[in-house]
């Protein structure tokens, strides 16, 4: 089993549902993973990696009209940044998402 030393890690989450995000900054916070910033939009969290030293993104749903697949796919693809991916993906859309997503590299 590949381990992932997260440690250290900056960890930003992109979710519009606050539920959500305040329920995942807890989890994280119990294993020591403090959440080090939140973002309720691909444009809110394109402004936060320009100014921060993000290495974990965790995405979550995200408003209406944005697809989070494709912005994790444009973020896998970018050269301007190193990170990891992990999407959170309801089980319904899992397989829709899945071939797409995990040939970028990007675990699901």
């Amino acid at each position: 089993m590949l381990m992932l030393d997260f440690s250290h890690a900056n960890i930003l989450l992109v979710s519009v549902s606050e539920k959500v995000g305040n329920h995942i900054n807890e989890l994280l916070q119990r294993e020591g993973f403090p959440l080090s910033a939140c973002a309720g939009s691909v444009h809110h969290a394109k402004r936060i990696l320009i100014d921060s030293d993000v290495n974990l993104i965790l995405i979550d749903a995200l408003p209406p009209g944005e697809d989070s697949t494709q912005f994790a796919i444009e973020l896998a693809r970018s050269k301007s940044f190193d990170f990891s991916i992990i999407m959170l993906i309801k089980s319904n859309q899992y397989e829709q998402n899945l071939y797409q997503a995990e040939r970028m590299g990007i675990v699901t």
